[in-house]
């Protein structure tokens, strides 16, 4: 085979494997412009008070990340990208305002996973806040499930109120009212 054949050859490889990279980041970049703009849309639904077409468009928000987020990401660094983040906790508040509780507790997992991810144990208010979310969905759930789930439900509960009591004591002092209060009828609810 003569040497020019080769090196052509060899050129348009490197030729189509480029332009296939480049046409992923593209098809990327649109997925992501797409998410960003349904998450916008749904911040606004949410502002206007329209909470349900909110938690639709925050849904398929996350959805068209999770879409284009790349394969090569696991599925930790995936939970735990910034704008994954972003939208769970949107869509933590929006289920709570609608009390969809069994929702509502496990974006709110997910999107502690995601804060741990990114911050690591940095990240105290947001962390704590949503670990004293969790306590008390699990104290409100607590009351409608059978035995043995009512009993899981309360162990992650007191776990979770533990960890935001340590959290929001350096973040917000024993005198503020997220302890005096929210901290108090939680515990009381779960015990």
């Amino acid at each position: 085979m003569p040497r020019g054949h080769y090196f052509r050859r060899h050129i348009r490889r490197l030729v189509s494997i480029w332009c296939s990279h480049h046409l992923r980041y593209l098809s990327y970049a649109d997925q992501l412009r797409k998410a960003r703009q349904l998450h916008d849309q749904g911040a606004l639904c949410k502002q206007e008070g329209n909470l349900h077409a909110a938690k639709a468009a925050f849904e398929e928000s996350l959805a068209a990340l999770q879409e284009s987020l790349p394969e090569r990401m696991s599925e930790e660094e995936r939970e735990g990208h910034y704008r994954v983040v972003a939208t769970l906790n949107e869509l933590v508040d929006v289920t709570f305002i609608l009390k969809e509780w069994e929702e509502c507790l496990e974006y709110c997992r997910r999107a502690v996973k995601g804060l741990q991810h990114i911050f690591g144990s940095h990240c105290w208010v947001m962390t704590g806040l949503r670990m004293l979310r969790i306590a008390f969905l699990c104290a409100k759930l607590c009351r409608r499930e059978l035995r043995e789930k009512a009993q899981s439900l309360r162990e992650e509960g007191i776990t979770a109120l533990r960890k935001a009591e340590e959290l929001l004591e350096i973040t917000h002092g024993k005198d503020h009212s997220v302890f005096e209060k929210d901290v108090q009828r939680i515990r009381q609810r779960l015990t």
